[in-house]
């Protein structure tokens, strides 16, 4: 059976893609110095606009990993009160049980994957400003 993409998995694919782009464009070419001057700046934006959403991204599933904790927690207390023995479950033992819920587990992983991405991201963002530096130092020796 093929799991179902979430939309979650779907932008944090699309967002390491886009990375993977970028890394490429990193290289300068001294034959062609000119050429990448002119691109820089726009490279440097499309740059930053992934940076934003790769943060955004890291935001929105950091509150999911809550909103999913939230209304695990609340199935389980639910099913406590409606079960017939009336056992009480202390709060650990409800958090214990949300820990171990494989949507819960989900929620973390996303939450961990955006993180990360927007950490390289963040990288990303540097290595272009120093890209940017370069490309200025290099112009200056051929002028």
């Amino acid at each position: 059976m093929t799991k179902k993409k979430t939309i979650e998995q779907k932008r944090l694919d699309e967002i390491a893609r886009k990375l993977e782009e970028f890394k490429n464009s990193l290289r300068i070419d001294r034959n062609a110095l000119d050429d990448d001057i002119e691109k820089h700046a726009d490279l440097v934006l499309r740059v930053q606009e992934a940076y934003s959403m790769a943060v955004s991204t890291k935001d929105e599933a950091k509150s999911k990993i809550e909103e999913v904790y939230a209304r695990t927690a609340m199935q389980i207390r639910t099913k406590l009160s409606s079960s017939t023995t009336k056992e009480k479950w202390t709060e650990s033992q409800v958090k214990d049980e949300v820990a171990i819920d494989p949507r819960y587990l989900a929620a973390v992983e996303n939450s961990q994957k955006a993180d990360f991405d927007s950490k390289m991201w963040g990288s990303m963002v540097a290595a272009y400003d120093q890209r940017g530096r370069m490309l200025r130092e290099l112009a200056q020796l051929y002028i």
